[in-house]
């Protein structure tokens, strides 16, 4: 899916969707930047300004029991001083959730195609623009209430996450996937708890490198009463 194809399929949704008496809300926004150092060099700081178009739209429908929700993000960024540094950012979410009378069943997927300049500052403050990261990911989680006072969640999670050509930059993709369960006891209006377990399993096809991880836990949580 490349930038085109995912404005022309936000746009066919939106026509769709407002036929269809749904919901949507699209949105634009225009902001410019200056920054000292936007590459976070030690040795060569340099100042760059920098432009952002991005355009969103929130395709959303809601009925009783059921509820749909479509996200596309198209981001553009343009730099004055380097043209290397100008990318695209692509993403594209959906998600939907079903009610029944005790339980409910939600379910999510998410692509997005990043410049590594903005993906990877928060998570590993590895800023160079020559590669791209490549996510996809869902996940799923089903919750029963058989009593107001009770509550039985289970949710699986999956994400896949690639760099091209970017090992030669530190950056290695992974595959990770996890598994947790949990119950909730409401023991007052002021207190609950929650007792469950979880486990997790990340691999890295290129370097075969594996990451096992599994853990319980209580929780309580309460309020004073005034």
């Amino acid at each position: 899916m490349n930038t085109l194809l995912l404005i022309l399929f936000a746009l066919a949704v939106c026509t769709a969707a407002r036929a269809a008496d749904w919901s949507w809300q699209p949105a634009a926004q225009w902001r410019v930047d200056h920054q000292s150092n936007r590459l976070l060099s030690v040795t060569q700081p340099q100042a760059s300004e920098a432009g952002w178009l991005t355009l969103d739209a929130a395709v959303q429908r809601a009925t009783e029991d059921v509820q749909l929700s479509l996200q596309p993000h198209f981001e553009l960024q343009r730099f004055a001083q380097d043209s290397v540094l100008d990318a695209e950012n692509e993403s594209l979410q959906v998600s939907g959730k079903r009610l029944w009378e005790y339980s409910q069943l939600t379910a999510s997927a998410q692509w997005s195609r990043l410049s590594t300049l903005t993906s990877e500052l928060a998570e590993t403050g590895i800023v160079n623009v020559n590669t791209r990261q490549e996510m996809r990911s869902a996940q799923a989680g089903w919750a029963f209430s058989p009593t107001p006072q009770s509550q039985l969640q289970t949710q699986l999670v999956f994400s896949n996450v690639d760099y091209p050509d970017g090992l030669r930059f530190g950056l290695v993709g992974y595959r990770y996937f996890t598994a947790s369960v949990g119950v909730t006891r409401q023991i007052s209006s002021y207190t609950s708890w929650t007792v469950g377990a979880l486990g997790s399993h990340v691999t890295d096809p290129i370097l075969e490198i594996t990451s096992r991880d599994v853990g319980v836990q209580l929780l309580r949580v309460g309020r004073r009463r005034r």
